[in-house]
């Protein structure tokens, strides 16, 4: 076995690891057992530069695995998910009985809640058994919103109620033993109403085709984890809210970071206007506020971690590797949503996500599915997003981030 058919098992297995194909005791057994194939010194040290090079992006894999774990664990509760494929196969005869009496059947997915009329005071009981919690495990930043869930349970004919705290007058002090303060703190408080925002999406299928349960679940797990996802999370960063049907997005509730009058930098770059952003948002909440995450284009990211020096060098040679791109404490996520030139910088625990009903399957026929003799698949659910006036300011956008990084540009004469 030559040289070259050597390093390109190493990287062969690397690769491996890096998709999941195999473990890291797996991955350091097949470096092992190439290193045996080498028959000379110099090669077996080039196995070994390598295998050292690698050992970075071997634990930035391990890192980015554990960074997955501690999201999806940090979610409201602990315990088992969803068992779709289950829930379906239970109810079999049910579907197939309503299908051919061309009658709606329903499957709710929604979690336990529980509530007190009035104003908001539920918590969900079980919301691990929610099946939108199940679905976000691949969108770190709705795992991120889920911490934060509202369950605003039956009966709230499509609106819920809280109260805010409108004006504040901080007042707390220092006084002498047994002294009393010179001035009580003022909170004055108003009502506020979120209203309900349902999010749906449909297919066809045939009633012949149904008795295959393997397909109906391959139909039901692709709407879900594709269509209908794809859907919330695009609402969820760009729902325009307020008089539309659609949920509010971060790009509605965030205000416009003030880029014109931000601290000026020396040859900004990207990592600049977030920091920049985040000192607004400290700043103006008085530190109530820490921003945790930024969610950015791919190729604004990627002229972040492509970037080279004049020596031709990698800036960033960890997030080159793959290692996440965190930066002063705020994770930089890629969406793809949020536009080509726009950024969103922000403390997610400032947001809350209002649930009246979880994830719903419902089968039944509409139009002309009764002559086509095929039944109309829908998922849907009703949510909407919401932040507090006054924490607001937890969240800034940038519209445009090539006019934010000129304009925190410093003019060197």
């Amino acid at each position: 076995m030559n040289e070259d058919q050597v390093l390109k098992l190493v990287g062969d297995a690397l690769e491996k690891f890096k998709s999941g194909v195999i473990t890291e005791a797996a991955y350091n057994k097949e470096i092992a057992e190439i290193k045996a194939m080498a028959n000379t010194d110099e090669l077996k040290k080039q196995i070994k530069d390598i295998q050292e090079q690698n050992a970075k992006t071997v634990e930035t894999i391990k890192e980015q695995g554990e960074f997955l774990r501690k999201m999806s664990e940090s979610l409201p509760s602990k315990g088992n998910k969803v068992n779709l494929r289950k829930k379906i196969a239970e109810n079999k005869e049910l579907i197939l009985s309503a299908s051919k009496e061309f009658k709606p059947f329903e499957i709710s997915l929604k979690a336990n809640h529980t509530h007190t009329s009035g104003d908001l005071t539920g918590e969900v009981s079980n919301f691990h058994e929610s099946y939108i919690a199940e679905l976000a495990q691949g969108y770190p930043y709705i795992m991120e919103i889920l911490k934060n869930v509202v369950p605003v349970g039956d009966g709230s004919f499509g609106e819920a109620d809280y109260w805010e705290q409108l004006a504040v007058t901080n007042n707390a002090q220092a006084v002498a033993e047994n002294g009393q303060p010179t001035n009580d703190s003022a909170y004055t408080w108003t009502r506020r109403t979120v209203s309900d925002k349902e999010v749906v999406v449909t297919t066809k299928i045939s009633q012949r085709s149904m008795a295959n349960i393997n397909w109906l679940m391959s139909q039901v797990e692709s709407l879900a984890k594709k269509d209908f996802m794809l859907k919330l999370q695009d609402y969820l960063v760009n729902g325009p809210g307020v008089d539309s049907n659609a949920p509010n997005g971060l790009f509605t509730i965030a205000g416009e970071f003030d880029y014109a009058n931000a601290k000026k930098v020396v040859n900004p770059t990207l990592m600049d206007v977030i920091s920049r952003t985040k000192s607004a948002i400290v700043k103006g909440s008085k530190n109530k506020f820490t921003p945790n995450m930024a969610l950015v284009n791919q190729d604004l990211i990627d002229n972040v971690i492509l970037a080279k020096n004049d020596f031709g060098d990698y800036i960033y040679p960890s997030w080159a590797q793959g290692e996440n791109v965190s930066f002063s404490g705020i994770n930089i996520l890629s969406n793809e949503l949020n536009g080509d030139n726009k950024m969103i910088v922000g403390d997610m625990s400032a947001v809350k996500l209002y649930i009246w009903d979880d994830v719903t399957i419902k089968f039944a026929q509409e139009d002309q599915d009764f002559s086509k003799r095929q039944v109309t698949l829908m998922i849907h659910a009703r949510l909407n997003l919401d932040c507090p006036v006054n924490d607001r300011l937890a969240i800034k956008k940038i519209s445009n981030v090539t006019e934010a990084i000129n304009g925190i540009k410093e003019n060197v004469s």
